[in-house]
């Protein structure tokens, strides 16, 4: 089983201050998730990152809702 390629540009992504991390609490099958960089600061910047790849099904839900457009997801080759 072939897996998607997602992955989120971190130089454009506004999370979650601005966007209320709306790609991961869009996702149906919860294949996103983040992580703070710094894990003792409350305002740390986070890294998005597709923990659950295999169970990515292409529904593209998470690249609409990212309104800098920082979330891309390829289809299997």
């Amino acid at each position: 089983m072939k897996k998607y390629k997602i992955t989120a540009d971190m130089e454009k992504c506004m999370a979650p201050k601005k966007c209320d991390l709306k790609c991961i609490k869009t996702c149906p099958l919860k294949v996103l998730a983040y992580y703070p960089i710094e894990t003792l600061r409350e305002d740390s910047p986070v890294v998005i990152m597709a923990t659950f790849p295999f169970s990515c099904n292409g529904c593209m839900l998470c690249v609409e809702v990212c309104e800098p457009k920082a979330i891309s997801v390829q289809a299997p080759k």
